[in-house]
């Protein structure tokens, strides 16, 4: 739902179809209303999530690549992350 969700308002910022979230996350709109009763909680455990990723990659890219490579590798996500959240930015000024 997160990786959906992230898509989503990353696309449409705040005005994001919780309903499209839902069908690309292949649950119902209830199930996701379940879990995040409003678009502002949705949006922000979206962004914690991206946030989490992105820093649990750190320690697995050192552990995993030369060094040189991990860094390359994790500021190329960052950056990645970053265009993400330039679509999200008026869905979480909201929040």
């Amino acid at each position: 739902m997160l990786e959906a969700a992230a898509a989503a308002f990353a696309r449409d910022g705040f005005n994001a179809s919780v309903k499209d979230i839902a069908r690309k996350a292949d649950v119902g709109v209830g199930t996701l209303y379940r879990r995040f009763p409003s678009k502002e909680l949705l949006i922000e455990a979206t962004y914690r999530h991206e946030v989490q990723l992105l820093c649990e990659a750190a320690p697995e890219l050192a552990a995993s690549l030369p060094p040189a490579c991990a860094l390359k590798t994790w500021m190329e996500r960052f950056m990645d992350f970053m265009a993400a959240k330039h679509g999200m930015a008026d869905a979480l000024r909201v929040v």
